[in-house]
Formats: C-alpha cells, structure tokens, sequence
C-alpha cells in the first residue's frame, strides 16, 4: 500500500490529512469529499504519528513541519502539497483553500457536558494569533456547519485545538519560508462517531463536501455568511 494518497482535482479546495495511518477514516471522509467535489487531496496512509522520524519504520508526524521536511516524507507528502497550491494559484477557479483533517476521541464531549460537539474547528486563535484565515472565512465556514447540522466548537487560545503552534501544518503558509496570504487554511477535528464506520465517515464527507462548496462559493463573492450563532471555545 501506498504511504500517501495524492488526487489532482478541479475544485480550489485541498483536502490533508496529516494522520490517516493513526486518525481512523479520516482517509475516508477525504475520499468521500474528492467525488463529491474533484477537490485536490494529500491523505497520509502509511506515516505513523511518532515524536521523532524513522524513514526504515515508516515514522513521521506529517502534522509536524520539521518532519515533513525531512528526506522521502517531504517528496511524498509535503511536495504534493505545494505543487497543488501551486496549481490553483495558476488557474482561474479562485484561490487555494486548504482544509486540514484530523480525528478526536468521543471522549472529548465529556468536557462540554454531554454530546454537543461534533467538529472543532482550528485557525490560529492565540496570544497572539496567528491566523490561517481571515476571521470572515472561519465564520462563515462554522455558520455553514451548524446549518449542516453539525455541532461546532472553536479552539481557544493556548488550547489544543487551535492550530496556533507554528509547527503545526496548518501554519504552513503563515511561516516566512512559504508565506503566502491568499492560501486560507482550516483545521478540523472530527469526532469519532461521525467515522465510526466507512459509511459513516462517507456520510460525513459528503456533508463537509456541501459545506466546503458553499464557503468557497461566498469567499469568491467577497461575501459572508452568519447564522447568528454564537461558537464556544475549548
């Protein structure tokens, strides 16, 4: 089996997932969002998350930026990467828009009180920030998944979940060797129940499919979407 997954789509949206080997189908729901909408995908299949690199052992942590430019996991994953954003700069389907796909435990929900939480959605939120998205973007994107009917939380500030170490992948294009403010970027992290299952994880590309669509749709219209919705913080 192949260690990375890459597709070349149509669609101005990159879909990563940073740890398909250990996050389990998170491969899945990429898959499910490239056929619904041709987006462009780099899924992570056989890189185990580890601290420290091991080529012979197949180790990485492809959410990592320094392991991703080490030898063999930078041509396998970080290359595809670049050369998609690349890509979609260079056509005239709008600009790049990467969405960041990772798994969390159901256990998660047992800090907020029951079962309200499906996705927690990270961008850089910190002291101080550093943002992957405009705060528009974000909004809009969250708007547009409660609407989906899936529960949304927001990492907070020093949090786990907000994306804001520069190490983390979703910093790739706010760091200064490959800066590029045009390139949006959103993490997400899916609670397990929406891929317990391959038909479950299918179920849930296909609604983040919609939802992606239609905040790429009002990005390219200068335009915003609020629900009036309040998002809490973990």
């Amino acid at each position: 089996m192949e260690r990375v997954s890459t597709y070349k789509g149509s669609f101005p949206a990159l879909i990563v997932v940073p740890h398909g080997h250990d996050d389990p189908n998170t491969a899945i729901i990429a898959e499910s969002i490239v056929e619904e909408i041709d987006a462009y995908a780099v899924i992570n299949r056989g890189w185990k998350r580890a601290d420290q690199h091991d080529y012979y052992a197949d180790k990485a942590n492809c959410n990592n930026y320094h392991h991703i430019h080490e030898d063999v996991v930078r041509e396998e994953f970080l290359d595809p990467i670049l050369n998609y954003v690349e890509r979609i700069h260079n056509k005239e389907s709008g600009p790049p828009n990467i969405f960041v796909i990772h798994g969390v435990s159901n256990s998660i929900r047992q800090t907020v009180g029951g079962d309200a939480l499906d996705v927690i959605i990270g961008y850089g939120e910190g002291k101080p920030p550093s943002y992957t998205c405009p705060i528009e973007f974000k909004h809009t994107f969250m708007c547009l998944l409660d609407k989906a009917d899936l529960r949304v939380y927001q990492g907070k500030a020093g949090g786990a979940y907000s994306a804001r170490r520069m190490s983390n992948i979703a910093q790739l294009f706010r760091t200064s060797e490959y800066l590029d403010e045009d390139v949006f970027t959103i993490q997400m992290e899916i609670i397990r129940e929406l891929r317990e299952d391959d038909y479950a994880a299918k179920e849930t590309g296909i609604a983040l499919s919609s939802v992606i669509k239609d905040t790429l749709y009002l990005r390219d219209y200068g335009k915003g979407y609020d629900s009036g919705v309040k998002f809490p913080y973990i």
